[in-house]
């Protein structure tokens, strides 16, 4: 049997519906629909043979996650969804092969991982001239593609509550496009083009150069006649400075926010998308008009700690962030893929950024070239589906921007706000508990993961990990405390759990005092000071 929603995402204008697929009759199955630690729907239905859907209704909140169970006998089938009005969480997916239909099992199956924005990665013909033609045609790489096959993905995208973006390279055109524009192109100081493995001549992204009109004129027709909501302008990263036909010196930092900007204002009202390659321009262009701030990750970006340096600094532009951080192992390293991929993406969202690595039909990216994915396995795929429904459910903690992380400045050294028992580290040292701590004054949010046994690089390997030992934390409190909860991401059922706590008198204040639970990969903490 089968147990989902109909659309990834959700407005609060939108009827929630609950799909049940089954092959038989089935009485008393009961629903229940919960809020964090409230259930909010608890009700007794009929599934019939075939399709069956459960309208919920409207749900009021701007921004919300829910977890349904599907209890029948001694079976229980869940699902999450999510509400998410002005789009402040992108949970970012991919597709690349285009060349005959999939009858759409593809969207389906990234609808169940709750992705709601999906790259069409190299869907166009050439990087000068996105739309061909033909209707069958060969990309750059030559990997063969099917228009009509697209604009049928574009239109099961919206259906399903997801924003098809087109990939729109900005860094470079093919090489009969710089026959003709040789101005637009960057140079070496000997006055050679600067190319990418000797297919991608790197163009010139100033206003002055043809390269922009061009660019821009591909990104309306994308829209336009294809049907796209959305862009993804990527790049290469490289040149971060170079020289113009004329031998002038660009410095891509500074033409960068001056040409995302252009582009918005050519093109309003529809989400742009571009990539920050390791972390590159991010401070000078995190403020430009995008929809969210977008980093692909490289080193020496390569522990979990960097990775939530790089969160805490999207931050700062108020954005929804996407890291897309692929998971090496799955090509490289395929025993240990699964638990590599469930810590990164763990660490992703709990500190309220989300994770580009899946796609396709039960897909993951591993390099650069998308196309070059890996297919995962059973135990693999639900494994990261209890992990995306996880975050889902609790994304109206995890991603509450008030939530600041204020781990360095109130617990270790001479800081007693936050004081921690056992073999833990502030910044995610290897075969310790990592401990990160998220609070607006009323809400204390604790992000526990388990390294005991692993690795602290976001990109390597991971051995199964043995259950953490615990940690005893004392916390200054100055208000009421109804309940310390804890939720862990390694089973179907995560619902909250209460923890034991003793409640002192401390030098300056009062204490809260507790064990952590036993986990695998992670867990989350958090009460709230009435």
């Amino acid at each position: 049997m089968k147990f989902y929603t109909n659309k990834a995402s959700y407005k609060n204008k939108d009827s929630v519906l609950l799909l049940i697929e089954a092959a038989s009759n089935i009485k008393n199955a009961q629903l229940t629909v919960y809020q964090l630690n409230e259930i909010i729907i608890r009700k007794e239905i009929i599934i019939t043979s075939g399709l069956t859907e459960i309208n919920l209704g409207q749900f009021t909140d701007n921004l919300s996650g829910y977890y349904a169970t599907l209890k029948i006998e001694n079976n229980l089938f869940t699902t999450a969804f999510s509400i998410d009005s002005d789009e402040k969480i992108i949970r970012y997916g991919f597709l690349c092969d285009f060349e005959k239909s999939s009858f759409n099992s593809d969207i389906k199956w990234m609808n169940l991982m709750n992705l709601n924005y999906i790259q069409f990665y190299d869907w166009s013909y050439t990087h000068h001239q996105f739309i061909s033609e033909e209707n069958e045609y060969k990309d750059m790489m030559g990997k063969k593609n099917n228009l009509k096959v697209i604009m049928d993905k574009i239109l099961e995208c919206k259906k399903c509550g997801m924003r098809p973006m087109a990939y729109g390279p900005v860094y470079a055109a093919d090489k009969t496009f710089y026959e003709t524009h040789k101005e637009s192109a960057y140079y070496s100081h000997e006055k050679e083009p600067l190319t990418f493995i000797k297919i991608f001549y790197l163009m010139n992204i100033g206003l002055d150069c043809s390269w922009y009109q061009n660019i821009i004129s591909q990104y309306k027709k994308s829209i336009d006649k294809i049907g796209f909501s959305g862009i993804h302008m990527d790049t290469y990263g490289y040149p971060k400075r170079a020289l113009d036909s004329k031998g002038k010196i660009r410095d891509l930092e500074k033409d960068f926010p001056i040409f995302v900007d252009k582009v918005s204002k050519e093109i309003p009202h529809i989400p742009l998308i571009f990539n920050n390659v390791g972390a590159w321009p991010l401070g000078k262009i995190m403020d430009c008009k995008q929809k969210a701030i977008y980093i692909e990750v490289w080193p020496p970006f390569e522990t979990y700690y960097h990775l939530r340096q790089l969160i805490e600094k999207a931050s700062l532009s108020g954005k929804p962030i996407i890291l897309a951080a692929y998971i090496a192992a799955f090509r490289c390293d395929r025993p240990n893929a699964l638990y590599s991929a469930l810590f990164a993406t763990f660490c992703i969202n709990t500190l309220g950024a989300t994770h580009l690595f899946l796609g396709e039909e039960g897909c993951v990216i591993t390099q650069g070239y998308y196309c070059d994915y890996e297919k995962l396995n059973n135990l693999e795929l639900a494994n990261i589906k209890t992990y995306q429904d996880f975050f889902v459910f609790y994304q109206q903690l995890l991603f509450n921007p008030k939530l600041k992380d204020i781990t360095m400045t109130h617990c270790g050294g001479d800081n007693q706000e936050y004081v921690i028992r056992g073999n833990y580290s502030l910044t995610c040292e290897s075969e310790k508990i990592s401990v990160i701590i998220r609070s607006d004054g009323k809400t204390h949010l604790i992000i526990l993961e388990n390294l005991e046994n692993n690795n602290n690089k976001w990109n390597k390997g991971k051995i199964e990990p043995k259950i953490s030992s615990q940690l005893t934390f004392e916390i200054q409190v100055f208000k009421k405390i109804e309940s310390v909860y804890s939720a862990i991401p390694n089973s179907k059922n995560f619902l909250p759990s209460k923890l034991d706590f003793i409640r002192k008198k401390g030098p300056h204040s009062d204490l809260i005092c507790f064990k952590t639970p036993k986990f695998k990969v992670g867990t989350i903490i958090w009460f709230k000071e009435k």
